[in-house]
């Protein structure tokens, strides 16, 4: 036991240069939730008291569980129109690509604004938009994720609303990593999170990559959004409707049921209010 602890269970901190061994109890934990791992398909937990190194152990688990080859290992990129939470991005190890938000000449960092800015904007008439992310932070995304996980899954919002899709497929061209797999949702915000949820489900089951893009299909084929707006210019200014019919709707105060699928906006119904 001594020896593999001290080949096995060292951690190299990076920040002060120096070897950290873990101690005999954080040993037993991490090889209980390595033994939970590869005897069943149910979760593992750390229990310790504060300052007892929980961190470490769950850092040595999850080191050691990536290196082992019968381990599926899938994780997630998206961009940052998902909407996840922190908690759920630091849950499931999830690397977000921002989008950058434009208001007038004023550039902003979509996931770290204040979204009250996007929306004070749009109510004073200013001109707002998006902007896709570089290649290169998707890159850099692909290659973070795949140093400890065997395959990244990347989820953007649909191509008919952004060009991030192609920023991700260049990334992923670049590379040249068939580990790496690019997934227009064709969808956008609470779809993505469906998404994201709905696959992280799937994939706990031990599906492999394989299975997931074919359940991934079905899934976006059945599902879609439906919202309505407050003043149709919005939806002017992106072309989404004509200029008339966006007047006569805001005199008679009629409100379109809008539906979006497959990356098509479609008016679902008109009601008056």
């Amino acid at each position: 036991h001594i020896s593999k602890m001290i080949c096995k269970y060292i951690v190299l901190n990076e920040t002060y240069k120096i070897l950290m061994v873990l101690r005999p109890y954080q040993y037993y934990a991490a090889e209980a939730l390595v033994d939970k791992v590869m005897q069943s398909r149910n979760n593992g937990y750390v229990w310790h008291t504060t300052g007892s190194g929980k961190t470490l152990t769950s850092f040595k688990a999850s080191q050691i569980l990536t290196r082992l080859p019968k381990i599926k290992k899938v994780v997630f990129v998206v961009d940052s129109t998902f909407g996840l939470t922190k908690a759920f991005i630091e849950e499931h190890h999830i690397s977000v690509v921002p989008l950058k938000v434009l208001i007038e000449d004023k550039e902003y960092v979509d996931g770290d604004m204040d979204p009250q800015i996007a929306i004070k904007a749009l109510q004073e008439g200013k001109h707002v938009k998006t902007s896709q992310p570089a290649p290169e932070l998707f890159m850099k995304a692909f290659q973070e994720q795949l140093s400890m996980y065997q395959d990244v899954l990347c989820l953007t919002i649909s191509k008919t609303l952004s060009g991030t899709v192609n920023s991700a497929s260049l990334a992923q061209t670049i590379l040249e990593n068939k580990h790496i797999h690019v997934v227009d949702s064709e969808t956008t915000i609470n779809g993505g999170l469906y998404l994201s949820e709905k696959m992280i489900s799937f994939l706990n089951e031990g599906k492999s990559i394989q299975e997931a893009l074919r359940y991934l299909e079905e899934i976006k084929e059945k599902g879609s959004l439906i919202f309505t707006v407050d003043n149709l210019q919005t939806l002017v200014k992106n072309g989404r409707i004509g200029k008339v019919s966006a007047i006569i709707g805001n005199v008679l105060k009629i409100k379109p049921i809008l539906r979006f699928k497959s990356g098509v906006l479609e008016l679902e119904h008109k009601v008056r209010s």
